[in-house]
């Protein structure tokens, strides 16, 4: 049998459990795609499985072993090449650690910085992008840094409106692609 898919397999229903909350269930998945990836996985993939891992921990108040996990996961990405997508997610999950239980903003946006400037390093455009912004902005705020927080607010609401712009002009030419295809259909019919 194919270990890979089948950590694949337990990872997706992670996902799909994670979606409604069930974080039991999605960390049961988890550490069954975490274990086999630690066997058989690239770096990574274990890098994934890790970041999966501790969410579900997350979703049950083990905050502990999600941040254990996050450590070991950026240790794992820092060392390894094209691993810069789960870097922006393990930074972005530490600055939220240091933010939301220990209230320490200044190391929390350090780990934002990191993070925001992986995916303008790497040109990453879309929720990659939008993402790592709101909570510099957050953070700068927090800090009385309120130019750099209106910076970042104002890059956050312009990126948001881009991305709403690019929705709209994908939703309209889809739009028209269905009208043509309905038109010829119908000429089709007669």
């Amino acid at each position: 049998r194919n270990k890979a898919l089948e950590a694949y397999g337990h990872s997706a229903i992670g996902n799909i459990y994670e979606s409604r909350n069930d974080g039991a269930i999605a960390l049961k998945n988890y550490q069954i795609s975490l274990k086999i990836r630690r066997e058989v996985g690239s770096p990574n993939e274990l890098a994934s499985s890790l970041i999966e891992t501790a969410r579900a921990f997350n979703i049950l108040n083990q905050y502990n072993k999600s941040y254990d996990l996050i450590q070991e996961g950026i240790k794992i990405a820092e060392q390894n090449k094209n691993n810069e997508l789960n870097l922006v997610y393990l930074y972005q999950m530490l600055g939220h650690e240091y933010e939301g239980r220990y209230k320490d903003h200044k190391t929390a946006l350090q780990y934002f910085l990191k993070s925001y400037n992986i995916v303008t390093e790497n040109n990453f455009t879309g929720e990659n992008s939008i993402n790592t912004i709101k909570p510099i902005a957050e953070m700068y705020f927090k800090l009385g840094d309120y130019k750099n927080s209106a910076t970042y607010y104002k890059l956050h609401h312009d990126l948001l409106n881009e991305n709403q712009q690019r929705v709209n002009k994908e939703l309209i030419k889809t739009e028209d692609i269905l009208k043509e295809e309905l038109e010829k259909e119908k000429l089709a019919v007669q």
